[in-house]
């Protein structure tokens, strides 16, 4: 194949896979784009055979196939363009976690790229994330229950107030601490944002003067992040990650 690709014998294309894409997201665009069936790249994707390695509690490949653009052809099977995106993924790790477990870390990255694509409020989603846990408050984050619905076979493209309550170890609203794996496949900044998130930038802010204290930023995350931007709000960032 390599023979062929040097002699031109091959066509190949880029296939881009957008920061906070799911395997069912990707998995539609290679449909979309006439590159393979849904089916079988969501089959390949659930195999988590590829990163038991560095990750043995994987129950599938979310998280792990990272987005970026990849030169594939039309021969390129389900399995081989899930092994480039993972080999892709431990490259990155490498430079951002080195020694660290990503499990936990690609998770909250996971909730953190669903929750803004802004990258100035990373770290601070991050850091509202890292607080509730440490303060053991659930994440109450919508991602995770629209993740829930799909695991469930029941998201319509609406999430209703009974999907809210609905016990699954994926539903932040219900369960507390992170969900058991990644909701989606972040990227770099994502990551780096969950490695070293922004707790101290957070706690303790001064809004018009009054101190406000850590029940201020208990509500949602949006909410905890729309407080810390207001223009009103004076930031104690001294000794800030």
């Amino acid at each position: 194949v390599i023979e062929k690709l040097r002699k031109g014998e091959v066509y190949t294309f880029e296939f881009t896979v957008p920061e906070g894409s799911n395997i069912w997201d990707i998995a539609r665009m290679l449909e979309a784009q006439h590159i393979m069936k849904e089916r079988d790249f969501l089959a390949a994707a659930s195999n988590p055979e590829l990163v038991k390695d560095i990750d043995p509690e994987a129950e599938s490949l979310e998280g792990y196939l990272f987005p970026s653009t990849y030169r594939i052809s039309r021969k390129t099977t389900p399995s081989e363009l899930c092994r480039m995106m993972v080999e892709n993924f431990k490259r990155q790790w490498r430079s951002i976690g080195e020694g660290q477990s990503p499990h936990a870390a690609v998770t909250l990255a996971s909730l953190v790229e669903e929750e803004t694509g802004v990258s100035t409020e990373r770290p601070l989603v991050a850091g509202v994330f890292a607080n509730r846990l440490k303060k053991g408050i659930q994440l109450a984050c919508d991602p995770t229950v629209v993740y829930a619905s799909r695991l469930m076979g029941k998201f319509k493209g609406t999430i209703y107030k009974a999907d809210l309550t609905r016990d699954h170890p994926y539903n932040t609203y219900v369960r507390h601490g992170l969900p058991p794996g990644p909701i989606s496949n972040p990227g770099k900044a994502a990551m780096e944002a969950a490695i070293t998130p922004r707790t101290k930038a957070l706690l303790p802010v001064d809004l018009a003067g009054l101190p406000v204290d850590r029940d201020r930023l208990q509500g949602t995350v949006r909410q905890g992040v729309q407080l810390l931007r207001r223009p009103d709000a004076h930031l104690r960032l001294a000794g800030a990650r």
